[in-house]
């Protein structure tokens, strides 16, 4: 997979308040195509830029392996939330991870949250965490 650096998500208190919106919506971007197991993020892809115009971000791209854990069904939110706790506790603090957690609504409208929490690499105790909330 290729990888960006997102070390540069620790910078986001001292960019400007255009540029920390570009770099987190663009870690965000990586980061749930990377959910999907989405070709454009497999190092090497080589599409037509007319069919995607999809680019990892940044020049500082690495070849990586990520692991990944999905989970299909229902869980409370204690669960959810007592397991990122043990993920920032377990996991050594050079390591970067992310968690998300999608919640559908009640109706049939189509209505969903969703809930990323990322630790970047190196971060001293700093996270970012999108809640995004839709509805149709």
């Amino acid at each position: 997979m290729s990888l960006p650096d997102l070390s540069r998500a620790i910078d986001l208190e001292s960019a400007s308040k255009a540029d920390a919106m570009e770099l987190a919506t663009d870690i965000y971007e990586w980061l749930s195509l990377a959910r999907l197991d989405s070709p454009r993020v497999h190092f090497g892809d080589k599409i037509d830029e007319y069919l995607s115009g999809y680019q990892v971000p940044t020049d500082a791209v690495q070849k990586s392996s990520v692991r990944k854990v999905s989970w299909c069904g229902f869980l409370q939110p204690s669960w959810a939330r007592q397991l990122l706790a043990d993920i920032i506790v377990h996991l050594p603090s050079n390591s970067w991870f992310s968690l998300s957690s999608t919640a559908f609504g009640m109706s049939c409208r189509g209505d969903y949250s969703e809930c990323v929490f990322f630790r970047p690499p190196h971060s001293m105790g700093k996270y970012l965490l999108w809640d995004i909330k839709s509805t149709s």
